[in-house]
């Protein structure tokens, strides 16, 4: 989602969730395929810790949305506590969000 005003749009009209790695906020859009942002604060950990969140929350939106139909802007807000967190943890909060949202599977 490169436009800022995609993102302010996602913000004020997308319906918020919340697991215990991040909150998102889902705007269904008639798009063909799903959009993701990623946030991170910096009181997550250092550039490279906050970079390595970033990575795995990547991946984990990008194989759940290669399993689901239709598009939505998500943006995905990094919180709580990181360490020790596997792809395949992210990997299973972000299909139960997808599937929270109300994004049909394939």
């Amino acid at each position: 989602m490169p436009l800022k005003r995609d993102i302010d749009r996602a913000f004020k009209r997308g319906a918020k969730f919340r697991s215990r790695l991040f909150s998102a906020y889902v705007l269904k859009e008639a798009t063909a395929q799903h959009r993701g942002v990623y946030v991170t604060s910096k009181k997550l950990g250092s550039a490279v810790k906050r970079n390595r969140i970033k990575r795995v929350l990547r991946e984990a939106f990008r194989a759940a949305a290669a399993r689901h139909n239709g598009g939505a802007d998500v943006i995905l807000v990094a919180q709580g506590r990181w360490d020790g967190v596997s792809l395949k943890d992210a990997k299973l909060e972000m299909e139960k969000l997808f599937k929270d949202a109300g994004l049909p599977g394939k």
